[in-house]
C-alpha cells in the first residue's frame, strides 16, 4: 500500500444485495497516485476505489468479482420482475410491461 492510501471494509449494497469481496478490504487511492502505478492497481486481487479531491469517482475490481456482482444483480432483477408479475397477475400484462415498470421503480 502506498502513501496516501487507506483501507475500508469491502461491502457494497446495491439493488438490495450486500456483497462482500473475498479480501474483505478495499484500498482507496487518489487518481493522481493511481496514475503513477496503474499496472500494479489492475493486477491486485482486491478492489481499489479511486478518488479525486477526496470524492470517490471510480473503482477497479478484479474481473471475477465484477462478474459475480453482475450475476447477483441479474438474479435480483429477475426476482423483482417475478414478484411484480405475481402482483399484476393476469393475462393483461406482458413481460415487457412488467420489466419496464420494475426498472422505473428501481430508478
Amino acid at each position: 500500500m502506498s502513501a496516501g492510501s487507506r483501507r475500508l471494509p469491502g461491502t457494497v449494497d446495491r439493488v438490495g444485495i450486500v456483497y462482500h469481496w473475498a479480501m474483505s478490504t478495499t484500498l482507496i487511492e487518489p487518481a493522481r497516485q493511481v496514475r503513477d502505478h496503474f499496472s500494479e492497481v489492475i493486477e491486485r486481487d482486491e478492489p481499489t476505489i479511486i478518488t479525486r479531491h477526496g470524492r470517490q469517482i471510480a473503482a477497479v475490481v478484479p474481473i471475477e468479482d465484477w462478474r459475480r456482482f453482475e450475476e447477483l444483480e441479474n438474479l435480483e432483477l429477475c426476482r423483482l420482475v417475478e414478484e411484480r408479475r405475481h402482483e399484476l397477475a393476469g393475462p393483461l400484462h406482458s413481460f415487457a410491461d412488467v420489466l419496464q415498470e420494475t426498472m422505473e421503480r428501481r430508478a
